[in-house]
């Protein structure tokens, strides 16, 4: 077993997007990353959308108004990282995690067989 130098966490990323509408079709849109004073953050953004969103900040398509700034959250996992006995850290993403040092790992540092040493376990006890 492997020494779990830290944990798995999950944090909760809350991004800004000013969101221009079309005025008809409610399904198109454009979104650009913002501050949350509502200026778009032109350093995110390629050059077209760039483009684009000066377009329409200058109010120069009709068809599109600004609805504002809007808030999206997006979930994100730090997987655990575990120390194996070599010393190489390991993240530990899945059920089969290989460190550099060719040991195999499950998501919680349990030391496994490598996967192909288990294929030829099962084929030997007829699965």
């Amino acid at each position: 077993m492997m020494k779990i130098v830290a944990r798995r966490r999950t944090i909760e990323i809350e991004n800004l997007h000013r969101v221009f509408q079309h005025a008809t079709h409610s399904s198109s849109s454009y979104s650009f990353s913002c501050h949350p004073n509502g200026d778009v953050d032109f350093n995110a953004l390629a050059p077209i959308a760039a483009q684009n969103a000066r377009e329409l900040l200058a109010g120069r398509d009709a068809d599109y108004r600004d609805v504002g700034v809007r808030i999206s959250a997006e979930r994100q996992v730090d997987p655990a990282i575990g120390q194996c006995e070599c010393g190489q850290r390991t993240s530990l993403w899945t059920n089969d995690n290989e460190c550099g040092c060719g040991r195999w790992y499950n998501a919680s540092g349990q030391e496994l067989l490598a996967p192909d040493a288990r294929d030829r376990d099962a084929e030997r006890a007829g699965y």
